[in-house]
């Protein structure tokens, strides 16, 4: 059984989240030749770190509460919620490469390229359907699991 979650905390992940992507939006940032102000360049770099990395709390957030494991990366933490039908597999394998983004963005950002961001930018998406997935779950209970025959 399931320990309850943490409102507060799940709370303001979530509008930590939101609050990023508001951000994000109010840059303007509408293609790849946006970057070549150098101010939109680093904002969006530290926002979608920001956004990534709160998404893997609030990830972690639903590992820890449902008991699913104890995941040895951020990347496994979406494959264990991938394994135990708390997302589908598509998204389990989307999410864990955005990890792979925002490890570039902490430890080799001179090797990122504006292409790489923007990239990364375009995959926003990916993150808002996670986020409606996790705010589902909390709210409604864990999916229920097939019987193994």
């Amino acid at each position: 059984m399931p320990r309850p979650y943490d409102r507060e905390q799940v709370t303001k992940i979530v509008a930590d989240i939101e609050r990023y992507t508001k951000d994000l939006e109010e840059l303007g940032i509408s293609r790849r030749d946006d970057l070549e102000d150098r101010r939109n360049l680093y904002a969006l770099s530290m926002l979608l770190f920001s956004i990534i990395n709160r998404t893997i709390d609030l990830a972690d957030e639903v590992v820890i509460t449902n008991r699913l494991g104890m995941p040895s990366s951020y990347g496994e933490i979406f494959s264990l919620l991938s394994r135990k039908g708390f997302i589908d597999h598509e998204l389990g394998e989307q999410m864990a490469a955005l990890v792979f983004y925002r490890n570039m963005i902490a430890h080799q950002y001179d090797d990122l390229t504006d292409d790489d961001l923007y990239a990364l930018f375009e995959r926003l998406g990916t993150i808002t359907r996670f986020v409606d997935r996790m705010k589902e779950i909390i709210r409604e209970g864990p999916p229920k699991r097939r019987k193994k025959r």
